[in-house]
């Protein structure tokens, strides 16, 4: 199937326009628990967008893929994340503070993590969608391991993240808004809160009007407000009139349900119009920046930079201006990065020709028409859904013929006394048939059942049971550093492949949140 190259390269223009665009409309009103009342920019513009931290990290990642290729794996994207990204708050600061523990993602993205439900995965989602146009499940699996950085585990971020790719790579070949949806929610848990809030909207959208559904989605999927504690009170960035309908107070840190419920929102009921869809989530109140910038690109996604009218495109023109990144780290003091939209879908065309040499893609960009008669293949199979979420808790090693996953499903938590159990899952890759040995290594003092080393038999990769997995426990009666560390050895019998993974687990003693 094809995809024409002109109307990909507009619906790229459309793209990076629309993110600029959407967040540059919301962010005066970004975290007001508030019903808005807005039809354009609010602020004077002078031809210049407001700075985008949604559009920061899509830059650092186009960056890394230029610099060491397409196939990024969630630990690269995890050292260029550490190094370039500044702000240390929420979801971001705390999984760099899990980093120095030296915990890999996911579990950096998971352990102790109370916004790992937050927004901060789904507002960059757009660079994995754009490599991947008519090809979601490719997208989504870029956007996991982008999401788990700072959103690991089970979490409503990283199904946010799933959700909103899946739409925007399944745009550039689908136009329906009611279908797009329905492709996203194929992508994520029926039962997770994000999916919930989505049918909240979908099921109420040809029964009331937004403002009816905003508030619903309030009443059932909010998290707690945003408050500023100040030296002589603390003030709630709450509207008296949320207030009284009891909208000020939910869990802390579970923001994506609502917010991602909101782009959705905004979709339906502006209809595929730009200005009033964006300014509709705006109005919505929340995390306004980020809602509008992502239904902003959506849209320009599915429409292309042509239907977006040029009054938007003129408040702000076409600069790039970032909020987020440590420019003094980046060639140029920052001049290597894409200075304007232009020059980001310059950038991004030469990446999505890399992916089309790299994988085997259902639609390729191409000089000739679009030829693409029936969308089926854009709705996630049990198969793509399963490997997706193959290991939520625990990171994955490539090794080529074999990838290693240290599953730590108990959570990664020892305490004295106490014993933690983790499961090694070794998958064949290749067309032998093997056995291995798995050799533990600990610090002296650890303990570690039921054996240190044994042999495992993995069937050839065509088999269907080309995994194998073991279960270990590991105990110390006293924990007497930060971390306890350990190596699993996998050694190929009668070969010279040795493979290396790391153990790690964090001294929970005296933690009193877990």
């Amino acid at each position: 199937m094809k995809l024409n190259r002109k109307q990909y390269l507009n619906q790229l223009l459309g793209c990076w326009n629309g993110k600029n665009i959407g967040g540059t409309l919301g962010a005066p009103f970004e975290w007001l628990r508030q019903i808005n009342d807005v039809d354009y920019y609010i602020q004077e513009m002078n031809g210049r967008p407001l700075p985008n931290d949604d559009l920061d990290l899509q830059l650092l990642w186009l960056l890394a893929m230029e610099e060491k290729g397409i196939d990024l794996s969630a630990d690269i994207l995890a050292d260029y994340f550490n190094i370039y990204v500044t702000p240390h708050w929420a979801e971001y600061g705390i999984c760099k503070a899990n980093m120095k523990l030296g915990l890999n993602p996911p579990m950096c993205g998971y352990y102790n993590n109370i916004y790992r439900n937050s927004c901060g995965a789904y507002i960059r989602s757009e660079i994995w969608a754009c490599l991947c146009p008519g090809n979601p499940t490719l997208a989504a699996e870029f956007m996991y391991r982008d999401a788990i950085i700072d959103h690991g585990g089970d979490s409503e971020g990283l199904y946010g993240a799933i959700f909103c790719v899946a739409m925007e790579s399944a745009a550039f070949v689908e136009k329906d808004p009611e279908r797009l949806v329905e492709i996203g929610l194929s992508y994520i848990p029926k039962d997770c809160g994000v999916a919930r809030a989505i049918r909240y909207v979908i099921e109420n959208v040809d029964k009331q009007d937004w403002c009816a559904t905003r508030d619903g989605l309030l009443q059932h999927f909010r998290s707690q407000c945003v408050t500023q504690f100040c030296d002589d009170c603390v003030r709630k960035q709450c509207s008296d009139e949320d207030i009284k309908k009891g909208f000020d107070v939910g869990p802390e840190g579970w923001e994506a349900p609502v917010n991602v419920a909101i782009v959705v929102l905004g979709l339906l009921y502006g209809k595929g119009e730009f200005g009033k869809s964006i300014c509709i989530a705006v109005n919505c109140g929340e995390d306004t920046d980020c809602t509008a910038a992502t239904l902003g690109a959506l849209l320009g996604i599915c429409y292309g930079d042509d239907a977006i009218e040029e009054k938007w495109k003129k408040g702000i023109g076409s600069e790039i201006v970032t909020a987020c990144l440590d420019l003094g780290e980046i060639p140029g003091l920052g001049k290597g990065l894409p200075q304007t939209t232009e020059e980001m879908v310059a950038r991004t065309e030469c990446l999505e020709q890399a992916v089309e040499l790299r994988y085997t893609v259902p639609v390729s960009v191409d000089d000739e028409e679009t030829d693409i008669d029936n969308t089926d293949f854009l709705t996630a199979t049990k198969y793509a859904y399963d490997w997706l979420y193959r290991n939520l808790f625990g990171p994955i090693y490539d090794f080529g013929n074999f990838k290693i996953m240290v599953d730590y499903f108990e959570g990664c938590e020892i305490r004295s006394g106490e014993e933690r159990k983790v499961r090694i899952k070794i998958k064949n890759c290749y067309k032998l048939m093997e056995h291995v040995t798995v050799s533990l290594r600990f610090d002296d003092g650890v303990s570690v059942s039921p054996a240190q080393i044994f042999t495992l038999y993995i069937p050839q990769w065509m088999t269907g049971r080309n995994t194998v997995s073991c279960e270990i426990g590991v105990s110390a009666e006293m924990l007497k550093s930060a971390t306890l560390r350990g190596i699993a050895e996998i050694r190929v019998i009668g070969k010279c492949t040795t493979m290396l993974v790391p153990i790690i687990l964090i001294n929970g003693d005296g933690n009193q949140n877990s």
